[in-house]
């Protein structure tokens, strides 16, 4: 069966280990739950398939093709492209809540710099900001430079998405290069997560009026793993 490519691009860079402990705890709370969350479309059968993603994520195939990636110089490129895309975002953003507190009647309004959803570590949605904003900061170009440290706004935003398109693409291009059991697995920590998602929007839906159930439903495991990573190599600083 082909792998969904979708899926393992969202898996790629994730902790398996982290997302397979995160799945054991939601499994056990789901079959304690589960006849509340049937009423809310959560099948014992999305259970079921909980348990054999988890245990994917904990083969021995899985383990090994863990070790053998091969794809991490691509990812850690677009990582600290990513990285310094969101410092020259929190830069701009500063910028841009000075000049609109310290000047009235300018040729653009605050919702001209608004993302319209979470960025988090979303290169799309990063990507589709800068181009929104472009307009934007062009107009507000000389009251940002100063206020950013020197940074040529318009020009760093420009090379900035560049750099981002460019680490995007070359991850991608590794991404389908990578052996098929690599692609599994991420794949599979990619579908992990979609339906750890589903679960904990399944589970505050049923238990909307008990805050204490619904609140272990959540992915701190997976969280924390992230933050345990190593990080990527650090990027060049952006004047605050």
């Amino acid at each position: 069966m082909a792998v969904d490519m979708a899926l393992a691009k969202k898996g790629q860079k994730e902790p398996r280990l982290g997302i397979a402990e995160q799945l054991a705890v939601l499994i056990a709370l789901a079959t304690r739950f589960a006849v509340k969350l049937a009423e809310y479309d959560w099948p014992a059968e999305k259970t079921q398939e909980l348990t054999a993603v988890k245990a994917k994520l904990e083969s021995k195939m899985a383990e090994q093709a863990e070790a053998k990636d091969g794809k991490r110089s691509a990812g850690a490129a677009q990582a600290g492209a990513l990285s310094k895309a969101k410092a020259l975002k929190r830069n701009l953003d500063r910028a841009v809540r000075r000049v609109f507190r310290a000047e009235k009647n300018l040729p653009v309004n605050p919702e001209a710099f608004e993302v319209g959803r979470r960025v988090g570590d979303s290169v799309p949605v990063l990507l589709g900001w800068f181009v929104k904003v472009a307009p934007a900061v062009t107009a507000l170009a000389p009251k940002l430079l100063k206020k950013m440290g020197g940074v040529e706004p318009v020009a760093a935003l420009e090379a900035m998405r560049a750099e981002l398109e460019k680490a995007d693409v070359k991850q991608e291009t590794s991404l389908s290069a990578l052996p098929a059991e690599t692609l599994e697995v991420y794949e599979a920590k990619g579908r992990a997560l979609e339906l750890i998602a589903d679960l904990i929007d399944t589970a505050h839906s049923a238990f909307d009026d008990d805050a204490a159930v619904a609140a272990q439903f959540n992915k701190d495991i997976v969280v924390r793993a992230r933050k345990a990573r190593p990080a990527p190599a650090a990027a060049p600083a952006i004047p605050a």
